[in-house]
């Protein structure tokens, strides 16, 4: 879903997925819901559909559904190893479309920051060039982009410890298939904490259902 994003186009990155034999499905989600502040709920699919209040996220994230009814369509990939992945506003997607459409046997989140690490937990840390920063808040991606999620997330400014779920739970509907979050230490607006105690949370499922093993995450140097 990250075909908005130039380095997306590049064929050398491309390259370094076909040379090990993975079909490369990309798309740009803002031809779904344009990313600018405004224009979100004016879009096409939000026309279709004016009964529901669903936001950004959640139509981008209904983009890698229709990506693999394409593919399966054309019968030119292994339909049982599909694998979603996006980074950041994109890993908030990835991680949604993972976990509602069951066709994703692997589903990888890269820093997906608030909404698709922990909101309940906030973290301040010191990066490796010694700064000082914290991560982002459920309060900060409201008011900073607040078509991304359902009009009814306001609420909740300010009242974070009373969300009726958290990201753990989103995380535990990919079970018992692969999820797989990728993290960079000191990208700490990305909350690689919160990401770490929601995977533990959401490891609880995994173990329930025989399938530990199928949790996992890598932890690289470096920021967002």
């Amino acid at each position: 879903g990250d075909w908005c994003w130039d380095t997306m186009n590049d064929r050398q990155v491309a390259k370094m997925f076909t040379d090990r034999g993975i079909l490369l499905v990309k798309f740009n989600r803002c031809e779904i819901v344009p990313d600018i502040r405004g224009l979100e709920r004016n879009s096409a699919i939000h026309r279709c559909y004016p009964e529901y209040d669903f936001g950004a996220i959640a139509a981008w994230a209904w983009g890698y559904s229709r990506c693999v009814d394409a593919v399966e369509k054309l019968g030119i990939a292994d339909m049982s190893n599909i694998t979603f992945t996006g980074l950041s506003r994109g890993g908030k997607t990835a991680l949604l479309a993972g976990a509602l459409d069951e066709r994703a046997a692997i589903v990888n989140t890269e820093a997906p920051c608030a909404g698709g690490s922990c909101y309940r937990i906030r973290m301040r840390a010191v990066t490796e060039d010694g700064d000082r920063k914290r991560s982002e808040e459920l309060d900060d991606i409201v008011r900073n982009f607040p078509d991304w999620f359902s009009p009814r997330m306001p609420e909740y400014i300010g009242r974070v410890k009373e969300l009726p779920f958290d990201e753990h739970e989103l995380k535990a509907l990919v079970a018992p298939r692969i999820l797989f979050d990728s993290e960079a230490k000191s990208d700490i607006w990305a909350g690689p904490l919160c990401a770490y105690q929601s995977n533990i949370a959401a490891r609880e499922v995994y173990r329930f259902l025989g399938k530990e093993e199928n949790l996992l995450w890598y932890w690289r140097d470096g920021y967002h």
